[in-house]
This record gives C-alpha cells, sequence and structure tokens, in this order.
C-alpha cells in the first residue's frame, strides 16, 4: 500500500519492549522493528504492508516512495548525522552568507536585521534538509 506518514509516536510497554505507532493517511498502525523506525520521518510518502492482529493492524514492510531521490526534497527529511555543534556551525555560516548577501540594501535597520535573520533561517533549512 502507499500513504502519507503523518505522526510518529514512540512508544514504551510497561516490559521494557518499545513499539512506534504510526498515523498513515489518518488510520493507526503498529511498528515493532526500531531498524525500520529509524529511517522514517513525518510527512514522509511511503509504502508499506501489514497484518491484523486482533483488533491491531501492524506494519511488516515499510519503505520511502522514493528511496533513491535526494532527501532533502522530502519535507519531512531529518539528517540524523547534524550534532549540536554542527548546528551551532550552520547557524553561524548562514548568519554570515546572509549578512554579506544584504551587505548593500538601503533600509531602516530593524528592517534589515529582520530579514537577514529570515534568509539565514532558510539557509539553516535547506543545509539541515527541512527546507
Amino acid at each position: 500500500m502507499r500513504g502519507m506518514l503523518k505522526e510518529i509516536q514512540e512508544m514504551d510497554l510497561k516490559d521494557g519492549r518499545r513499539y512506534w505507532r504510526l498515523n498513515i493517511d489518518g488510520r493507526v498502525y503498529s511498528l515493532w522493528d526500531e531498524d525500520m523506525a529509524e529511517h522514517l520521518n513525518e510527512e514522509m510518502e511511503i509504502e508499506y504492508e501489514f497484518k491484523n492482529s486482533g483488533k491491531y493492524r501492524n506494519i511488516t514492510e515499510i519503505r520511502p516512495v522514493n528511496p533513491g531521490s535526494n532527501p532533502s526534497n522530502n519535507p519531512g527529511y531529518k539528517n540524523p548525522e547534524i550534532s549540536e555543534k554542527d548546528l551551532q556551525v550552520i547557524r553561524m555560516s548562514s548568519l554570515k552568507s546572509a549578512v554579506s548577501l544584504l551587505a548593500d540594501l538601503d533600509g531602516e535597520l530593524d528592517g534589515k536585521v529582520d530579514l537577514t535573520l529570515e534568509i539565514a533561517e532558510k539557509f539553516e533549512r535547506y543545509i539541515v534538509g527541512k527546507g
């Protein structure tokens, strides 16, 4: 089947087992495979298979629709390798680039600052794969 993964919730049972509750196109499914769950993000188009187990729908297979495409084109993509330090470097670089871009812009200081921050945030989202 094909659908849009709208929400992912990590759940813990009292016995220590972990599973993920997935909302796919408004229907709730359970995923018990951590390896599969690691590669999922909200707002990701997916293909999946499931089996009914009583009142539960358990995912047996799940994968992105376009796994070979550039993941940053997917609005739900999150780069798991970006540390807090890397994010700070990205932010500083984005801010510096935005300042350079707007250096010759005339206007009020407050307006320039707001525009600079807005552009820097867009650069950051692009770099980390969220925009």
